[in-house]
């Protein structure tokens, strides 16, 4: 009975769980640009364990994030830890009529990257789901090539590993395989 509870133990330290990031929950701006003399808008801000950062553009932050035209938006998770992409509501709107293309770009934990460019039509919002290759990323940025449009994103599903929960779980469940060897040799 024990060596079962301490194998299912193991079993899951190295499950990762879904996270969807839909910029409902409290949103921490760390880093601020000038809009107008009286206005200033977040380049840098994080929701949910990730950051989203759009050094040439910035944000504006509602029930969905909104980067500028012609800007890229890098998503990172805010521990620096791995996580897969899975999907990601896209639209654009305002103020052109026309479909634009997104193009995103995965980078790997441990180097390379992962591309594909996405038509996202205007106004409307769209759920665009990645394959398997999306998978172990340290970053993925999104390079906005619009045709003058603010592109918004939304539900952004990902799946990370906790690393502190895991290395818990992982060094606790030795320690009792471990313990138990030990009782039963003597």
């Amino acid at each position: 009975m024990r060596f079962s509870l301490l194998f299912l133990m193991l079993l899951l330290t190295g499950n990762a769980f879904a996270l969807t990031v839909d910029f409902d929950h409290s949103i921490e701006r760390l880093e601020f640009a000038p809009w107008d003399d009286e206005q200033w808008y977040p380049l840098l801000f994080r929701t949910q364990g990730f950051d989203f950062y759009a050094p040439d553009g910035g944000f504006m932050v509602g029930g969905s994030s909104n980067s500028c035209p012609e800007c890229s938006t890098t998503i990172t998770a805010s521990e620096g830890q791995a996580f897969d992409f899975l999907s990601i509501d896209l639209g654009v709107y305002w103020p052109n009529p026309g479909n634009d293309v997104v193009t995103i770009t995965g980078t790997y934990a441990g180097g390379g990257q992962v591309s594909m460019d996405l038509d996202v039509v205007y106004d409307t919002f769209a759920t665009y789901s990645f394959d398997s290759s999306w998978s172990n990323l340290s970053s993925v940025v999104f390079d906005v090539s619009l045709l003058g449009n603010s592109l918004s994103m939304d539900n952004m599903v990902v799946t990370t590993v906790p690393v502190p929960a895991a290395v818990w779980l992982f060094g606790s469940a030795l320690a009792g395989l471990g313990w138990i060897r030990r009782k039963q040799a003597v």
